[in-house]
């Protein structure tokens, strides 16, 4: 996949470590910024999506590859490929194939890994404006 590698401020990556313990931490992921995502040829991808991530890489559409710790918009996205980042370090072989068996059966909106990313990421989105103050 054509792009290069983004990196993100130390200080929301030291706030992803701490409150996103599922992860083990943020070392090994690699966030990436492309014209087009991995997949996004298949027929039926939807073009609203912005992100893709698979084991420990997050591909990222160039129109949101700017992660500052100060947009919240961007921090959520972040987030939420962070959560998808815990699902396949849990399970590297199983996750993907229940991802795809889940898609077909319920629709991308409805498949309980997006279901788990979006709530999670709300949650700690709450939380990091919260601690961060100057951001609401």
């Amino acid at each position: 996949m054509a792009g290069y590698d983004i990196a993100i401020a130390a200080c929301l990556m030291e706030w992803i470590d701490r409150n996103m313990p599922e992860l083990r931490g943020t070392h090994g992921v690699r966030v990436r910024c492309c014209d087009r995502l991995p997949f996004q040829w298949l027929p039926g991808f939807m073009p609203a999506v912005c992100g893709i991530t698979l084991w420990n890489t997050i591909y990222l559409k160039r129109a949101v590859c700017q992660i500052e710790p100060g947009d919240l918009a961007s921090v959520e996205l972040l987030l939420h490929e962070l959560v998808h980042v815990g699902q396949f370090r849990r399970g590297p072989i199983s996750f993907p194939l229940v991802y795809l068996v889940h898609l077909a059966r319920f629709g991308y909106w409805n498949i309980p890994a997006e279901r788990e990313a979006r709530d999670r990421a709300e949650d700690l989105i709450k939380r990091y404006r919260q601690e961060r103050p100057e951001l609401s």
